[in-house]
């Protein structure tokens, strides 16, 4: 019956060390995404040029990605700055839901990212998805995405509220 016990607790013992050599392990890692099957290429599906609803231009290309005509990732660069398209492992993705990738899996810190991207299709036109950091998101269409004609700015009546700011000052 001990024999079970001492048997049973080194059994633990082993599976937890292991365990914590794996994380160890993982969090040494040279760069700041966990990614799989990093290439410098884009593939064909990811290529072409996108717009977005403010007038940005990105162009994807076999080798490059340029946004307003600057390029901003190369294959032939070094660095952070080299295109290396990856897919982020889906335990440090913002979202689990859909399969995202990042554009520079070399960059080592946060700043250096380009965060998390995904391609999806609306309406059968490509459009990719990027969640930025804090939470923000940012969709460019395959598409030229006309302005909206409609103003966000809504004008308000201030005579309608009759505000007295006679009151307020002797508050």
């Amino acid at each position: 019956m001990k024999l079970k016990q001492y048997a049973f607790g080194a059994i633990t013992v082993l599976s937890l060390e292991i365990g914590f050599q794996i994380n160890l392990q993982h969090a040494k890692a040279d760069t700041y995404y966990a990614t799989t099957g990093v290439k410098h290429y884009m593939p064909k599906s990811w290529r072409g040029t996108y717009y977005t609803t403010a007038g940005d231009v990105m162009k994807v290309s076999t080798y490059s990605i340029s946004q307003n005509g600057k390029n901003v990732y190369k294959s032939s660069w070094h660095g952070w700055r080299k295109l290396a398209f990856g897919r982020i492992n889906p335990l440090y993705a913002t979202t689990r839901k859909h399969k995202v990738y990042t554009l520079n899996a070399s960059a080592k810190y946060g700043y250096e990212t380009s965060h998390e991207w995904r391609l999806t299709r609306k309406n059968g036109k490509a459009e990719l998805i990027h969640y930025g950091a804090m939470g923000s998101l940012s969709i460019w269409h395959k598409y030229y995405a006309k302005r909206s004609s409609k103003s966000r700015t809504t004008i308000v009546n201030t005579d309608s509220y009759n505000l007295n700011y006679t009151t307020a000052k002797n508050l």
